[in-house]
């Protein structure tokens, strides 16, 4: 009885601070795109569902949720934001799940792993950068996509506990369900290699790796059929902002994408004053003073940590923290080559699923 509590006490809790936390943008208008594909929806146009029109997004998924919403709440933008919220909401504890799952293997106590987890669904509940994929309605895509990414990758770590066809077909599903809400999902099939290798059995069994890799092909043959699929419906294999944006590899581009994708996915919105220290940084007081001061920590954390851990367990941290890293960088693959701004949201729903870790 106490578990069954629980299983229902944390969840709700992670819900009633979303709505907490939301409760000032619940009653907002729509804005921008929300007219354009909420008004078609409300009309019966259901062109909007196979992407036919916004430059080639295939996302029916996202698309067919407006229209539950529409048959629930009609054109009352109370409902549309209240769904944002409960998503949002439910990924924050997915999170927290999913850390649970992650530092398992961790040699910590079972106390000290729960408060990691719960204070990384907290932080991704209130996170700052996700003010534009929650508030504003057409920013689902982002959460209802890492709804089932998430969903995904958790089915899939049963599956390499459990090793059920069912857990795994599970998690095959909720992939394909994730790359119908955005295409930002192709990232998954990466995200389960690295989960794989580094917290599953895969990584010390060479029994168990050929088994790996066969599941591995199955997501990316996933990966395949959405793609051929997409490739049907809107006749192009890259849509969305044209490949002048995503195909643009320019080293240039690239560094300075992940530099505003990193800052972004720590800091809120800098205040545009602030601009000018970011430009020249060097002949600025205030950036010299932080980034002494963020030394400071930074060395003050390794001296502490040297202290107060084992050299077996700081190599098995170091493997963590490794692995998070990456886990990070192939998630904010599919949206690297698009632009995000440090000085207002504009953008920053991009940076909803690599958030995550």
């Amino acid at each position: 009885m106490k578990t069954s509590w629980r299983q229902f006490a944390i969840p709700g809790l992670f819900l009633s601070a979303g709505l907490i936390a939301f409760s000032t943008i619940i009653n907002s208008w729509f804005l921008s795109d929300d007219f354009a594909q909420i008004g078609k929806v409300l009309a019966g146009d259901s062109s909007v569902v196979w992407g036919r029109e916004h430059g080639g997004f295939f996302r029916p998924v996202f698309i067919l949720s407006y229209l539950i919403d529409t048959r629930i709440w009609g054109a009352r933008p109370f409902g549309f934001h209240l769904t944002n919220i409960v998503f949002h909401s439910l990924n924050a504890f997915l999170t927290f799940i999913l850390s649970l799952r992650i530092v398992e293997n961790l040699n910590l106590t079972a106390r000290t792993k729960r408060m990691i987890s719960i204070g990384a669904g907290a932080l991704f509940l209130l996170h700052p950068s996700h003010t534009e994929a929650v508030s504003w309605i057409s920013g689902r895509a982002d959460v209802l996509a890492t709804f089932f990414c998430l969903a995904s990758l958790l089915w899939y770590l049963a599956y390499t506990r459990g090793g059920r066809i069912s857990q795994l077909t599970l998690s095959l599903v909720c992939f394909a369900i994730a790359l119908l809400a955005k295409e930002s999902a192709i990232c998954l099939p990466f995200l389960v290699m690295v989960l794989g290798l580094s917290i599953g059995p895969t990584g010390t069994d060479r029994k168990t790796f050929p088994r790996f890799l066969a599941v591995i092909a199955l997501y990316f043959s996933t990966l395949l059929v959405f793609v051929a699929i997409r490739w049907i419906f809107i006749g192009s294999l890259v849509g969305g902002y044209g490949a002048s944006q995503h195909l643009n590899f320019s080293p240039a581009w690239l560094r300075d994408r992940l530099l505003e994708a990193s800052v972004r996915s720590v800091l809120p919105v800098v205040p545009s004053q602030l601009s000018w220290i970011l430009f020249k940084p060097l002949q600025s007081r205030v950036f010299i003073i932080f980034s002494l001061a963020f030394a400071a920590v930074i060395a003050g954390t390794i001296i502490l940590r040297r202290r107060w851990y084992r050299p077996s367990d700081r190599k098995e941290q170091n493997r963590f923290l490794l692995a998070v890293v990456i886990l990070f960088l192939f998630s904010l693959l599919p949206v690297i080559n698009l632009r995000l701004s440090l000085y207002q949201t504009l953008g920053e729903r991009l940076l909803y699923l690599p958030s995550v870790f």
